[in-house]
């Protein structure tokens, strides 16, 4: 009897020791490893279009050589060849370059910074006309002039440095970007006016059909300059694998105001007109005079881009 016992008691005790390695074997797994990480250092490119505008404030003088040099405010026919006015030359093209940048990563806020230089196509071809104030006069009656300015603009390259603040979801990431932005703005162009024929400078054109006036250059001008502004934007940005990211962006740019000036030539300048059958030109003599275009630009981009991340995530377990 005794032995029987002792055999039912080992029987018993294997069967728990295998039951108690069957249920360690089975235990719950670890808590996955996320696929992806968004923490650390990246480097990559983009490709977008951009288009902008550019506000032209123009102020032009030439002082009437009877009076005073004027200040640069334009004053009323009959003292100045003046000009104020404006146009808006529209920059479009195709924007594009190379992106770095570092994130810091707290459960599902993303904060970082990244830095971008970007090639500019954009580029406006630009015709503008006004017709000016002048002293010229057709029978007691005023005779203004006009002005005929072609010109060229251009954004040759635009970087940003900008903090990127956000929320991550495993392979996404959704973003609010901004800071400063700093570009060249280019501008360079020629104008003309019409003067009378028997008193026109240098380097006239004759009009078809209009004996008494010619065509005549009037002034030149071109600049580059380096603008620091600000940028706005945002973007999505998702996961291909554990190294490589794809994303959209939208960014604002304002880069403030370029200023340009030149000079412009002296002449007698006024404008020509056909009252009946006859030709008429009039035109007041003005000394050499100057001239400004205030620019104001803005910039609106959307580009795609791709990154690569230098800190991947470890590979999850399958169990």
């Amino acid at each position: 009897m005794n032995k029987l016992v002792v055999a039912a008691a080992m029987v018993l005790m294997g069967t728990a020791g295998a039951m108690a390695a069957d249920m360690a074997v089975k235990a719950p797994p670890p808590p996955p490893v996320a696929a992806f990480s968004w923490a650390g250092f990246y480097v990559g490119g983009n490709l977008g279009y951009s288009w902008g505008e550019s506000r032209n404030d123009w102020n032009i003088v030439n002082p009437n050589t009877a009076i005073d040099p004027l200040s640069g405010v334009c004053r009323p026919a009959g003292f100045a060849l003046c000009l104020n006015s404006a146009d808006k030359a529209r920059l479009e093209g195709v924007i594009g370059g190379l992106q770095a940048g570092y994130n810091w990563v707290s459960g599902k806020y993303l904060l970082g910074i990244e830095g971008d230089v970007q090639y500019s196509g954009q580029k406006a071809d630009q015709v503008f006309n006004r017709t000016f104030e002048s002293g010229a006069t057709l029978n007691g009656n005023p005779f203004p002039g006009a002005i005929s300015a072609t010109y060229s603009e251009s954004l040759q390259w635009l970087g940003t440095l900008r903090g990127r603040v956000g929320l991550v979801s495993d392979r996404w990431a959704f973003y609010a970007t901004g800071g400063l932005a700093v570009g060249e703005v280019k501008i360079d162009g020629s104008i003309t006016g019409i003067s009378n024929a028997n008193v026109a400078p240098p380097g006239c054109a004759p009009i078809s059909g209009f004996a008494a006036s010619v065509i005549c250059p009037f002034g030149a001008f071109s600049n580059r300059e380096t603008r620091v502004g600000w940028t706005l934007g945002g973007g999505i940005e998702g996961m291909i694998s554990p190294r490589w990211s794809w994303k959209v962006e939208y960014l604002h740019v304002d880069l403030g105001k370029a200023e340009t000036r030149f000079a412009t030539m002296a002449g007698c300048w006024g404008n020509y007109a056909v009252v009946g059958n006859t030709q008429n030109a009039s035109c007041s003599t003005y000394a050499a005079g100057r001239g400004s275009i205030s620019s104001r630009i803005t910039d609106e981009i959307v580009r795609v881009g791709i990154n690569y991340h230098f800190e991947a995530a470890p590979v999850t377990a399958k169990y």
